[in-house]
């Protein structure tokens, strides 16, 4: 009686360890996902080269939009005119097909990652800054913050809708005091060179630029890819829509402090005109 149990108890563990074995081979994901990236300034009559990072596929089908296609897994391509392009990739393999597509801004592109704006850049000084913008119909908000001993002004130009961070030994202002942060704000029409602007789904960054840091306060929820330099803002009321946009420069770090105005998000000073 003991030798028929044992052997039911051998054939049962037996089964469950088929059954366990088998499960954890179901679970290995080898679908086609289609996806890839390219430079974040695409200049008409000059070379891109487009980074194909799809996943269990073997043939590639490219349109750029211009009306040329191309098969090489990461090809170059050049935009002869400037404009919004809808570039697709169709990535096939043994396990099926898939599809990914983005809008390329060619070169009206405004919004530059880890470097700014056609007449600002990271890095430039609040007398380069004031020497072509002005002065005018401009506010000043100063914090103080003791993690890096600094006060930081954010100089905001109303009619523009842009924001421009600079960190400052002292409570005023100097014309050497050097910009650390850009904010793009309201109705600001700049864009990506990936067609991201104000006002653009949450959805598509991801789509866009893939998966993101995420940070949330309590008015606030910031996307940011530091890699880039760049970090799309959705406020509270509205949380599926970018309602600000950040440039800073690029880190490989994925800690929280890296960006001086990412702490001004953390400790709620974040602000939308």
């Amino acid at each position: 009686m003991k030798i028929k149990t044992l052997k039911v108890s051998f054939i049962v563990f037996s089964l469950g360890m088929i059954l366990i074995f088998s499960c954890k081979k179901g679970t290995e994901d080898s679908s086609v996902i289609a996806s890839f990236d390219f430079s974040d300034t695409i200049i008409a009559g000059k070379s891109v080269i487009f980074e194909n990072i799809s996943k269990n596929a073997s043939q590639y089908l490219w349109n750029f939009g211009d009306g040329t296609t191309s098969t090489v897994k990461n090809p170059s391509h050049t935009f002869t005119s400037n404009g919004i392009y809808t570039v697709s990739l169709v990535s096939s393999g043994t396990n099926g097909v898939d599809t990914a597509s983005v809008d390329v801004v060619v070169g009206t592109a405004f919004i530059f990652p880890g470097k700014g704006i056609p007449d600002a850049v990271i890095g430039n000084s609040w007398a380069t800054i004031k020497g072509t913008y002005g002065v005018q119909d401009t506010s000043n908000y100063i914090s103080y913050n003791s993690d890096y001993g600094y006060y930081f002004h954010g100089i905001v130009y109303k009619n523009q809708n842009i924001v421009f961070y600079f960190g400052s030994s002292s409570y005023s202002i100097s014309d050497d005091d050097v910009l650390i942060e850009i904010s793009i704000i309201s109705s600001n029409t700049g864009m990506t060179s990936k067609g991201i602007k104000i006002g653009s789904s949450i959805s598509k960054v991801k789509k866009s630029y893939g998966t993101p840091l995420v940070i949330t306060n309590s008015s606030s929820t910031s996307y940011c890819y530091d890699l880039r330099g760049i970090s799309f803002v959705a406020s509270s009321s509205s949380p599926n829509v970018v309602k600000q946009i950040e440039i800073y420069p690029a880190s490989s770090s994925s800690q929280k402090n890296i960006s001086i105005g990412r702490l001004w998000k953390l400790r709620n000073y974040i602000f939308f005109k």
